[in-house]
């Protein structure tokens, strides 16, 4: 997903191989209350996202989200809870 300028309130992530987020459904990441997932993007598709959705390396998240950028990348990315 590429912007043009990154509106405020929305981050992208991509899911890391050794990630809390890989292998895990959406309703079990620790993103802030304030937080949700709007889309998710898989080999070029986006994919209907609920709570049960399981992401996977490489996928593409985007976010919308009241808490700081910084925070809610902890899941997505390898070493960080």
């Amino acid at each position: 997903m590429r912007l043009k300028d990154r509106p405020e309130g929305v981050a992208r992530h991509v899911v890391e191989e050794g990630s809390a987020a890989d292998g895990s459904r959406v309703d079990g990441l620790d993103i802030g209350e304030d937080t949700w997932i709007s889309m998710v993007v898989r080999e070029g598709g986006i994919i209907p996202v609920s709570g049960s959705t399981q992401l996977r390396v490489g996928d593409e998240v985007l976010l919308i989200t009241g808490d700081n950028d910084e925070e809610c990348a902890g899941p997505f990315t390898a070493g960080r809870e």
